[in-house]
């Protein structure tokens, strides 16, 4: 990968994270317990936004309706965390992701090899020459 489709692709995934962070803002979980007749919406950080609680619940305990009201949150939860982790695992699995994250290793393995050998040649104390340490490096960073 050249540097300039490297940059196109990283200009790619950065507009891809940002449309993807913005739906992920709008999600909205549901869930239900005692039969339907307590329902929770939660946004992606698990915050309500929403609870309805039947009137014919009125004549029950209070603990009752608690724990009725959690597991319906609970579940809210679970499912926008999952359609919250659908969404980034859209922008994790594409190509563009995988040829940066490829790119990144390859530019960090020539990156750790080029010091190594400047060590080995006498960097920092033999900085002079033919084998100028920071000339190297900035060759292997911009090897393709």
């Amino acid at each position: 990968m050249t540097t300039s489709s490297a940059d196109a692709a990283l200009t790619e995934l950065m507009l891809r994270a940002v449309v993807i962070e913005e739906r992920v803002e709008q999600i909205r979980g549901r869930g239900e317990a005692a039969e339907g007749r307590i329902r929770a919406e939660v946004d992606v950080r698990g915050t309500l936004t929403g609870l309805y609680i039947a009137d014919s619940l009125a004549g029950f305990a209070m603990d009752e309706l608690a724990q009725w009201v959690t597991r319906a949150q609970s579940e809210a939860c679970t499912r926008a965390r999952a359609e919250a982790d659908e969404m980034q695992r859209e922008l994790t699995e594409s190509s563009y992701a995988a040829a940066l994250f490829h790119e990144a290793a390859q530019a960090g393995l020539r990156e750790a090899e080029t010091k190594t050998r400047a060590v080995e040649r006498g960097w920092p104390g033999n900085t002079a020459g033919p084998h100028d340490w920071q000339d190297e490096w900035e060759r292997a960073r911009w090897r393709p």
